[in-house]
């Protein structure tokens, strides 16, 4: 017997021939899906991995998205404390 046991017609020459014949996907592969490329993939991880290393430093950052993280390790590079952007510091100017 070359069908799956849910198979209804149980007329197919072999199992792979069954199962494409229902339409099974298969999940945890690269997405068909255009605007989710590979690489889309590699800058979602890149910016994501950046995110959890400036966590990790007690930074946080107006978002995941790389360019908030960069800016918020840069301003807490240059203060020398670590930024937080739900609470950024006040600049203060003197009026001489």
């Amino acid at each position: 017997m070359s069908c799956a046991s849910s198979c209804k017609t149980r007329d197919h020459r072999s199992y792979g021939e069954c199962l494409r014949s229902k339409g099974v996907a298969v999940t945890g592969l690269e997405s068909t899906n255009p605007s989710f490329t590979r690489e889309a993939n590699k800058k979602w991880d890149s910016d994501l991995d950046a995110y959890a290393a400036a966590r990790a430093d007690g930074i946080q950052p107006a978002s995941t998205q790389r360019h908030h993280v960069d800016a918020a390790v840069e301003v807490s590079q240059q203060l020398q404390i670590p930024f937080d952007a739900s609470a950024p510091p006040t600049v203060v100017k003197d009026d001489q």
